[in-house]
């Protein structure tokens, strides 16, 4: 016997940013991360709305969902900037040990630094299917998965986010 089900659903939650977010510092000439210590932990409330339906045969789940954030921590270009480098086989001066940090020597490379961004959001939907495959006369407990997601994110104004986790 079949059955069809509606769900909606409400949660919320947040994420702390991680020490690499807030602490990492690697300076070079290939890329240049620059460490932001004043990160604040993002907030989230999820909205999603569900129809399931169960059969004979397994079962199948399309739904929608919006999720809202603030100081959503996304990690940003800044493009070619002058930056400050470490220098590995150059000598120091001062001991003449190999590898200097010059703060007078400068480049000028990609700069990416982790920024809380006020307000974002993700909307989607997702297509999940589990076929129980002794439907078709296979050994008990032997099934097939199927999930689909699309999601598109959007930040201050029309920003689009980097890839997020589904």
């Amino acid at each position: 016997s079949d059955l069809l089900t509606a769900q909606v659903k409400y949660s919320t939650a947040f994420r702390a940013p991680t020490t690499d977010e807030m602490w990492l510092f690697y300076p070079s000439d290939v890329v240049y991360i620059k460490p932001n210590p004043n990160l604040k932990a993002e907030r989230a409330r999820n909205f999603e709305f569900a129809f399931n339906w169960h059969g004979n045969w397994g079962n199948l789940k399309l739904s929608t969902f919006r999720t809202n954030y603030r100081d959503f921590i996304d990690f940003v270009s800044f493009g070619n900037q002058p930056t400050h480098t470490y220098f590995p086989n150059q000598r120091d001066p001062g001991d003449g040990q190999m590898g200097t940090f010059s703060p007078h020597a400068s480049a000028h490379s990609p700069l990416f630094q982790n920024i809380n961004r006020a307000r974002a959001t993700i909307r989607g939907w997702e297509v999940k299917g589990e076929w129980d495959l002794d439907s078709i006369g296979l050994p008990k407990g032997s099934y097939a998965t199927l999930a689909a997601t699309y999601q598109k994110g959007r930040s201050d104004g029309g920003v689009p986010l980097n890839a997020i986790q589904p």
